[in-house]
């Protein structure tokens, strides 16, 4: 039967390869549903290394074979971990008889793996069968652990949190420090309600950030749309393309999901950064008022967070810049005040001028001449 299971391991993996008959996506469906059929075992995966030549299908552009190499792929690895687990414990099982039978030849007490003697309450100085001693045991080492004194600054926020917690340490020491960068930003004229609301707020930020990016209601809603068309169609032996296509939507938000933890640390570090800054805390109290509520602050920017003060320093900078873009912007800012030349036109000295040779070498240089105040231009 393993015979039988290799080589048709063997000739689907030849039919996979074969670069002179390339396969189309319904031949790849119809060979990894064979694969699917046979109980792969970890020798057949090791001898025909099959499991390299499907996972480079889940580059493919058909999202059905993508789909069914990458489970392919994942229950193949199931079964090489539990191949590996297993023969470990049997080289362990083997190695305690080895020593077991040593102990018995030479006479002495049954040992265990680790070299000691079972039967010997004192674990130093236990003789092998050869009568070597073996060194005493050392003490495992203890990690330290930091009290909760010396931790300080994020450690105290999250034992202080009074809010509500998911369960997840990531999530809720992000409350935690959400919590602590809303309440203490905020002056305390100028702050609403108690810590406690407070803490709530940060909860329900916290919690609509990782909804944004982590698409949860979505997800729970494809699958739960998908369930119930299981449910009625599942005595159908004809496909269904609606099926088909909620399956591509799931895993396609199940692949954005997977990718949302950068994103989602990111926007949490912008609303801490901005709840923080004491000269921003006009945001920390439309927050606790309830001006800006937790789903619009979860898809703000860091622009739209910012204060008015830094609104106006930023709007500033931007048109400094978009001034220093313009050609005559050095002629305009930097020159003196008063100038050789009056303009004709508006009777003002502020003027530039430069000269050029256009004419021959015997005549004088041309002279151009620029009034900064009309903008007038002559030469002489």
């Amino acid at each position: 039967m393993a015979d039988l299971e290799l080589e048709d391991a063997l000739r689907a993996k030849k039919r996979l390869e074969d670069k002179s008959k390339p396969l189309d996506t319904a031949d790849l469906l119809a060979v990894l549903r064979q694969l699917e059929k046979i109980n792969m075992t970890l020798a057949t995966l090791r001898t025909t290394k099959i499991g390299k030549t499907v996972n480079a299908l889940k580059q493919h552009h058909d999202p059905d074979v993508k789909r069914l190499s990458a489970k392919l792929v994942v229950a193949w690895k199931k079964v090489a971990d539990a191949g590996k687990s297993s023969g470990a414990s049997a080289v362990a099982k083997g190695a305690a008889s080895a020593v077991a039978v040593a102990a018995a030849a030479g006479g002495g007490p049954a040992l265990s793996p680790s070299g000691l003697s079972d039967s010997s309450p004192s674990p130093n100085h236990q003789p092998l069968p050869n009568g070597v001693p073996v060194p005493p045991r050392q003490p495992d080492r203890q990690r330290s652990q930091p009290s909760s004194a010396s931790s300080g600054g994020i450690g105290d926020a999250f034992n202080e949190y009074p809010g509500e917690r998911c369960g997840q340490h990531d999530r809720d020491k992000a409350r935690a420090k959400l919590w602590k960068a809303l309440w203490e930003g905020c002056p305390e004229h100028v702050r609403s309600g108690t810590r406690e609301e407070a803490a709530q707020v940060a909860a329900s930020i916290e919690r609509c950030v990782y909804e944004r990016f982590f698409q949860c209601q979505e997800i729970e809603r494809l699958q739960q749309e998908l369930s119930a068309m299981q449910q009625l169609h599942a005595n159908a032996i004809a496909p269904n393309p609606k099926h088909d296509e909620l399956m591509r939507k799931l895993d396609s938000h199940r692949e954005e999901a997977a990718r949302a933890q950068k994103p989602y640390l990111n926007q949490l570090k912008v609303i801490n950064f901005n709840f923080a800054d004491v000269k921003n805390f006009e945001l920390n109290a439309r927050v606790l008022y309830g001006d800006i509520t937790p789903e619009k602050l979860a898809r703000m920017s860091s622009q739209d967070m910012a204060s008015n003060d830094k609104k106006a320093e930023r709007d500033k900078h931007r048109q400094e810049a978009a001034e220093a873009a313009e050609s005559d912007w050095h002629m305009r800012n930097l020159v003196q005040a008063s100038g050789t030349f009056q303009c004709f036109k508006c009777k003002k000295r502020r003027t530039t001028f430069f000269q050029l040779q256009t004419r021959s070498s015997d005549e004088p240089m041309t002279t151009f001449v620029t009034c900064l105040e009309c903008s007038n231009r002559w030469k002489f």
